[in-house]
């Protein structure tokens, strides 16, 4: 109907529909960033990414000068999970500081020397199926609405 009001040709219509699937796989990476806490390790999922750092790895939690979860390991990396960075739920809830407080809970006394301290395993691209099949659907109409804007 809105196509029908407005006038727009199909190929129109179709990068419309590519930027609402794009914009729905964009929401859903960030919306989808989380750190799981596992019996050994803990794992930060960021919106394309992941890291997975064991706790005889982390060397302190706390939070920054911004007021933002921020993890540092005996390897000398530090790492903000983007779950904590300028959440509005986080300035009224104090998420941040529960989340710190909860993962030094599982954090052994004695941590490891960086030479004994395992890795931070890191995956670059992350699979989420619900925004991969909504930025394959984008692509397909960018694709389709190219084609049919050469006919």
């Amino acid at each position: 109907m809105a196509i029908k009001e407005r006038d727009l040709t199909s190929s129109d219509a179709l990068f419309v529909l590519a930027m609402v699937f794009g914009g729905m796989a964009f929401i859903h990476r960030i919306g989808s960033s989380r750190v799981v806490l596992l019996s050994d390790s803990l794992v930060v999922v960021d919106a394309v990414g992941s890291r997975e750092i064991a706790y005889a790895a982390v060397r302190t939690v706390g939070l920054n000068s911004q007021g933002h979860l921020e993890i540092q390991t005996v390897h000398g990396e530090s790492y903000m999970p983007l779950v904590f960075l300028g959440s509005l739920v986080d300035w009224f809830f104090k998420t941040s500081d529960r989340a710190a407080l909860e993962i030094r809970k599982r954090l052994p006394d004695k941590r490891l020397p960086a030479e004994k301290a395992p890795p931070v395993r890191k995956r670059l691209i992350r699979p989420c199926l619900p925004a991969d099949v909504c930025l394959a659907l984008a692509l397909v109409a960018v694709v389709s609405g190219g084609v049919r804007a050469l006919l």
